[in-house]
């Protein structure tokens, strides 16, 4: 897979880890050297330069790392996934990806939202600010969103 297929790959990894019951999830940290052979590019690091992975993951841990899971809100297999978390503030965050595997891009109406939406985030590949969806609001309690297999993140005010 590309450098941008694994960075997708761990993140979704990660949140979906995060709704099973399981204690502990571990990330194979291994500083890789590309070359052909086993595992000889599965790290988040390149000659101990950070992949595009280790930034998707910096951004997950600073925006879910004080959040708890509470709910698989839609899962569509090969397609649509949101899954809901809040802080103890009672912030609500969705993180919302396509689970298609085939690079599909779409815009998504999300009704039911529960919130005000305050901020939107794309999943980064590379250091700095994330970049933001343009999300469209589509009457009350829903918007419109973009997907892909980069999860985006939501974060709402709640109700």
């Amino acid at each position: 897979v590309t450098d941008r297929q694994q960075a997708q790959w761990l993140v979704r990894s990660a949140l979906v880890f995060s709704a099973l019951p399981v204690e502990r999830a571990y990330l194979y940290f291994f500083n890789d050297d590309d070359q052909a052979r086993l595992h000889a590019s599965s790290g988040i690091t390149r000659h101990f330069q950070p992949k595009p992975s280790y930034h998707a993951l910096a951004h997950l841990q600073r925006t879910l790392g004080d959040c708890r899971f509470v709910r698989v809100v839609r899962n569509e297999p090969g397609g649509l996934r949101i899954q809901e978390y809040r802080k103890d503030s009672g912030e609500i965050l969705w993180a919302v990806w396509s689970q298609t595997g085939e690079g599909k891009r779409f815009r998504q109406t999300l009704e039911s939202i529960p919130g005000k939406l305050t901020g939107a985030e794309h999943m980064p590949f590379s250091p700095g600010p994330a970049a933001r969806p343009a999300w469209t609001e589509k009457g009350k309690g829903a918007i419109e969103v973009p997907v892909d297999e980069s999860p985006a993140y939501l974060t709402f005010e709640a109700k």
